[in-house]
């Protein structure tokens, strides 16, 4: 498989991404991006690839992948099955390097979490002794407000870091080979889209500006994304709606109107042919996945 690259997006200049992906299965290709990625399987088994590592993986599975290295969660083929009723969840949080600025290099007190961080690049699973305590942790960061998040997750990569107990999934740091000509266009194109999904983008737009008819840009966008246009911009929508969902401050109308949709009914029907279940469903679960960890 070749790794393509993923653009990552952060909403309201906020430094991380927190959120639960909660799908039937897990459809991402093999892909990489810049920033730091913990992964938190929450339910789902199967097979991952991380760098040149293949090992199973079931509930629980909790990982540190680092910049560029190449990463996918295969499922069983039990996931194909159409009757039956398993789900694929995952609680994510992403960041970038320099929300950290000089502090990993200039700072002593920062030397544990630059240490972890550079051993990111290896891959790491964090070992069953302390998955526990880690996941507890995890959880907790998405209440937290302000500063408090950015503190919550120095604290945890430093305690990973003093507890040891985690391994490295590959010998040498991985880091992705250079991105392709198309892929390079294709992350320009995307920057456009997650600057303007919350308004009407029309398939005829986009594809002028990439300088290509529409029939000729939507072969491309599908090679590149696998899906068709209008399904990539409502998935854009639907991945900010989960944000502003699990972070519980605005009502589902307001989130509604906020990501792009101009009718209540059909984002509710958009929400749960994509995720599975109803806004108020979801936000009802991420609740009570908080209390039940606290």
């Amino acid at each position: 498989m070749k790794p393509v690259f993923e653009q990552i997006y952060f909403n309201n200049s906020q430094s991380l991404n927190i959120y639960e992906l909660n799908v039937d299965c897990f459809n991402s290709p093999l892909h990489f991006h810049p920033e730091v990625e913990i992964v938190l399987i929450l339910e789902s088994f199967g097979k991952r690839f991380v760098g040149e590592s293949v090992e199973f993986f079931n509930a629980g599975d909790l990982l540190i992948i680092g910049p560029n290295v190449p990463h996918v969660w295969l499922n069983d083929k039990l996931f194909l099955d159409e009757n039956n009723k398993l789900k694929a969840r995952a609680l994510v949080v992403q960041f970038n390097l320099n929300i950290f600025d000089n502090f990993l290099i200039n700072c002593n007190e920062f030397s544990k979490v630059s240490s972890i961080l550079q051993e990111s690049k290896h891959g790491i699973v964090i070992e069953d002794s302390l998955k526990d305590i880690v996941t507890k942790e995890l959880i907790n960061i998405p209440k937290q407000k302000g500063v408090k998040r950015i503190t919550k997750l120095i604290e945890l990569l430093e305690f990973i870091k003093d507890m040891n107990h985690y391994k490295l999934l590959n010998k040498e740091k991985i880091i992705s080979k250079e991105l392709t000509h198309e892929s390079k266009n294709f992350t320009s194109l995307n920057q456009y889209l997650l600057n303007n999904y919350s308004k009407n983008i029309d398939i005829e737009i986009a594809a002028n500006l990439m300088g290509m008819t529409v029939t000729s840009f939507s072969r491309f966008f599908k090679k590149i994304t696998r899906v068709n246009f209008t399904k990539y911009i409502n998935q854009l929508r639907i991945d900010y709606a989960c944000k502003l969902l699990i972070d519980d401050f605005y009502s589902i109308s307001q989130i509604c109107y906020e990501v792009g949709f101009n009718n209540l009914s059909y984002f509710n029907r958009t929400f749960k042919l994509i995720i599975g279940k109803t806004p108020k469903e979801y936000r009802m679960e991420f609740r009570i996945l908080k209390e039940n960890t606290v």
